[in-house]
C-alpha cells in the first residue's frame, strides 16, 4: 500500500519496513521486493550486497523474478 500510495500516502521508506517484516516471515515476493529496493536505493540506502542476499533467499524458494535479478546482477560486474 505504501509503495504505491494506495489508501495512504506514498512512502517508500515505510514500504521497505513492511517488505522487511514480510521477508522475515519467509515471503519470497517480499524478499524479492526488498532486494529491488536495495539494488536501486529506493526507500533504503543502495546496497548491492544486501540486494543479492535477499534475491538469493527468495530464489532458493523458487521465485523466478529473483533468479532473473541474480543473473542481472552478475552481468553488471
Amino acid at each position: 500500500m505504501y509503495a504505491k500510495g494506495l489508501g495512504t500516502e506514498k512512502s517508500l521508506r515505510k514500504a521497505a519496513i513492511w517488505y522487511y517484516k514480510a521477508a522475515k516471515k519467509n515471503s519470497p515476493k517480499a524478499q524479492y521486493k526488498l532486494g529491488t529496493l536495495y539494488e536501486n536505493g529506493i526507500g533504503v540506502p543502495k546496497d548491492q550486497e544486501r540486494a543479492k542476499a535477499w534475491y538469493e533467499i527468495s530464489a532458493k524458494k523458487g521465485y523466478k523474478k529473483s533468479k532473473a535479478a541474480l543473473k542481472r546482477l552478475e552481468t553488471k560486474k
